[in-house]
């Protein structure tokens, strides 16, 4: 309902890659938000492990959190700029 309000966007099915972002950001919010649920916030030296190590797949889910947090801002803003059309700035 706020994308169509806000940025005129309707989203039309579960496939659809707004609706995907939000679901992408409510699950960084219920997961990432758990005090204790990664290893990393008691041993802070773990985030110098490269991504590529067996054990660091929470590196993997942390960087996807964040390009959906991203997204979550960029695409309905740049979603509403290209269908701009005949609005004066």
């Amino acid at each position: 309902m706020i994308f169509k309000v806000v940025y005129g966007i309707t989203v039309k099915s579960e496939d659809d890659k707004y609706y995907e972002t939000i679901l992408g950001v409510l699950e960084a919010v219920s997961e990432g938000f758990f005090p204790g649920a990664f290893l990393v916030e008691y041993l802070p030296f773990l985030w110098r492990i490269p991504s590529w190590f067996p054990g660091t797949g929470w590196q993997q889910r942390f960087l996807k959190w964040q390009n959906d947090a991203k997204n979550l801002t960029n695409l309905p803003f740049a979603y509403a700029q290209e269908n701009a059309v005949g609005c004066k700035v």
